[in-house]
């Protein structure tokens, strides 16, 4: 409490173990300064209760949009549609772009939904040799874990099995 307040109260009690009479005026202030210390009290409580009724569900918000744009970049770069996978024998897929992908045993290569629309990239392991359509305006790349393979158009092996983690750029004529 206050100092101001201290006083009031104990004039207050004074005065009632006392019993003696106050008058008017003195009465009047010392009432009208309780009730505005207690209107103040209430009115700083109500600010704080509204500034935190504010405040709580903004940070809220805040923090689980961060989380769910966090996880729909996430989505969006680590959850392909497609999985094009090899086990004892090599297969050979065209890509809707007319890549024409090899893969050899164990291998595999994940294709986003949106593959060949604004972008060509796809994550590769294993080893597999890749003849790649050109085009220009969207360059082809091979995410192989350890280095990344970024390609206009042309022939190439991948190695990602090997310890060096290679790739070899073969001559087209």
């Amino acid at each position: 409490m206050k100092d101001h307040q201290k006083h009031f109260e104990k004039v207050w009690k004074t005065v009632s173990e006392e019993k003696q009479k106050m008058d008017a005026a003195t009465d009047s202030r010392i009432w009208r300064r309780i009730e505005g210390t207690i209107r103040r009290y209430h009115q700083r409580k109500y600010s704080w209760m509204t500034v935190a009724a504010i405040l709580v569900p903004l940070f809220g918000m805040l923090f689980f949009y961060k989380d769910f744009d966090l996880k729909s970049k996430e989505t969006k770069n680590t959850f392909p549609t497609l999985v094009l996978q090899t086990n004892e024998v090599s297969k050979t897929f065209r890509l809707s772009d007319n890549s024409v992908i090899t893969l050899e045993p164990c291998s595999k290569l994940s294709l986003d939904k949106n593959f060949g629309k604004k972008y060509r990239n796809v994550k590769f392991q294993g080893k597999g040799f890749f003849s790649i359509e050109k085009d220009k305006s969207k360059p082809f790349i091979v995410d192989a874990g350890d280095f990344k393979v970024e390609v206009l158009g042309t022939k190439f092996l991948v190695d990602e099995k090997s310890e060096e983690k290679k790739y070899n750029c073969l001559r087209v004529k």
